[in-house]
């Protein structure tokens, strides 16, 4: 079975991740913003890591 994600809004978005790393963690997860915040992950800068095979 497949979800295109892309038809959330936001709001059902963050809703189901946060159920999602509540689940995974099994810790409760609280959310901070109410509204659209734009895609801001609330991180520092971001750094990639190469993986050779």
């Amino acid at each position: 079975m497949t979800f295109d994600l892309t038809k959330l809004g936001w709001k059902a978005f963050q809703d189901l991740a946060t159920v999602v790393a509540a689940e995974t963690l099994k810790r409760p997860v609280q959310t901070f913003l109410g509204s659209n915040d734009g895609g801001f992950l609330g991180l520092g800068p971001v750094t990639t890591v190469s993986r050779s095979s």
